[in-house]
């Protein structure tokens, strides 16, 4: 599946972040095609809505920012219930760690970084970089979350 995502960008409705972005965006599953020869109009995809575990405690959020680090892990980078006009910052969780065979939630972090969570992408060291539309800063993550650097704006 996580090659496939690698192959394409198309995804239902148009362009996203590939295939598993309709999953978890739109609950529209995978979709597995070579996007040099891809006809929008004809993707087939199966429809696995539930395929994700949210734990009860965790409000999804806008997600902004999608990834998959080498270790084949979904990264989720939403606001967690905030929306682009919040201005403090948010204490939940705002980076999801998802394993794409099963499902489920493998960690959790960005609480108290983020005020409007904005883009996400994953290096080849697998550090994260976020960043925050609302403070103009880009902050480097480890894959675990720990802050590695920030840059660019101020921090709150």
């Amino acid at each position: 599946m996580i090659e496939a995502a690698r192959r394409t960008r198309w995804a239902i409705g148009g362009w996203a972040y590939g295939p598993l972005a309709a999953s978890v965006v739109a609950g529209c599953g995978w979709a597995d095609v070579d996007r040099e020869s891809a006809d929008v109009a004809s993707l087939v995809y199966e429809e696995q809505n539930d395929f994700f575990v949210i734990p009860e405690d965790v409000e999804l959020g806008q997600v902004t920012g999608l990834a998959v680090d080498s270790l084949d892990r979904l990264l989720v980078f939403h606001r967690a219930g905030a929306a682009f006009d919040n201005e403090v910052l948010i204490e939940e969780a705002t980076i999801l760690v998802f394993d794409t065979q099963t499902g489920e939630l493998l960690d959790r972090f960005g609480e108290g970084l983020f005020v409007v969570p904005h883009g996400l992408a994953v290096d080849a060291n697998d550090h994260i970089w976020a960043t925050d539309a609302r403070s103009d800063v880009v902050i480097e993550l480890s894959s675990t979350g720990e802050v590695l650097s920030s840059s660019l704006g101020e921090s709150q």
